[in-house]
């Protein structure tokens, strides 16, 4: 009986910590105009429906991440 109450200890405990893990992720690209297809330096993105929002600006080359 000693034996399965330090094991549930163990695995609940294990819950808690895999629980508040926060999952991140990063997205990178290239932002081009449409028509000319140069890249486009200073340009906003944002990531849409973001609570709170999030979002970069282009660099010199459109390059964003």
């Amino acid at each position: 009986m000693r034996n399965f109450i330090t094991l549930f200890s163990l695995l609940s405990f294990s819950w808690v910590l895999i629980a508040q893990q926060e999952y991140k992720q990063t997205i990178r690209g290239t932002i081009y105009d449409k028509d000319s297809k140069k890249p486009l330096p200073g340009a906003n993105i944002v990531l849409l429906n973001s609570q709170p929002s999030i979002g970069t600006v282009s660099d010199d080359k459109g390059k964003f991440d």
